[in-house]
């Protein structure tokens, strides 16, 4: 934790353009986010992360890593915007912070660059992405124990029209376990041009199981779900992802 004053904490706060994670911090002061993520802190239920290695994807203003950090982990955060146009830079002075930020896509992610985990957090990232498989399988490579899942899913909320929504089994009885997602045209179904799909859970669950992780516990809320799975080997689907990415050999 710094030694910052009041003050000056403040005013790190207030330098910020747009903070999306309320983050609590000394002194009561509290920056003005999108939204409260401890609600999702508390469902993941962490384990003790002493000597642990934890990626943060997307980390945005850095609260869960910040919260790893907390737990006793060394922390590298990724995002693929420059840290200065978040309040990650502001909130790592401020409780004196040792996480380490890379600038980069997930689609990038890679164990020569940033190294192995125990713990990935994939948290409000999947549903933005035009390649939520492919994503998987690059954490996949640098998965070495738990991976956190969160993302929007169609299960309550199957958009019809424009911000207008029904529940899968109302839409389709007989669906709900089969494994679909939606895909969310820019304007016809949600205004945010940066969601890009909306799976159900049973294919959030499948996405996982394809890239090499067994699932072992599945949340929902709302539009909302959160699973944490472990990565797994298996020959056989290794074999056909490499397959996707190349040529069989002769």
């Amino acid at each position: 934790m710094s030694n910052l004053s009041p003050g000056d904490i403040q005013a790190a706060v207030d330098s910020v353009g747009h903070w999306h994670h309320i983050i609590h911090f000394p002194h009561g002061i509290v920056s003005p986010g999108a939204y409260d993520p401890r609600v999702i802190l508390d469902r993941l239920a962490l384990p003790d992360l002493h000597g642990k290695r934890v990626l943060d994807v997307g980390t945005r203003d850095g609260f869960f890593a910040f919260e790893c950090e907390k737990r006793g982990a060394e922390v590298v955060a990724i995002d693929h915007t420059d840290p200065g146009n978040t309040g990650f830079l502001a909130a790592r002075k401020i409780l004196g912070s040792k996480v380490e930020y890379v600038q980069a896509n997930v689609y990038e992610v890679a164990p020569d660059q940033i190294g192995t985990f125990d713990v990935v957090l994939f948290l409000g990232v999947l549903y933005h992405l035009r390649h939520p498989l492919l994503a998987l399988d690059r954490l996949r490579a640098v998965s070495r124990g738990l991976v956190y899942v969160e993302s929007l899913v169609c299960d309550q909320s199957v958009f019809t029209g424009l911000l207008e929504a029904r529940p899968l089994a109302e839409l389709a009885p007989g669906l709900g376990e089969v494994p679909i997602a939606q895909f969310l045209p820019h304007g016809r179904y949600h205004p945010d041009w940066t969601n890009k799909w909306s799976p159900n859970t049973a294919c959030l669950r499948a996405l996982l199981e394809d890239a090499l992780f067994t699932v072992e516990e599945v949340q929902t809320w709302g539009d909302r779900a959160l699973v944490r799975a472990v990565a797994h080997e298996s020959a056989e689907l290794r074999r056909r992802a490499e397959l996707d990415r190349g040529l069989e050999p002769r």
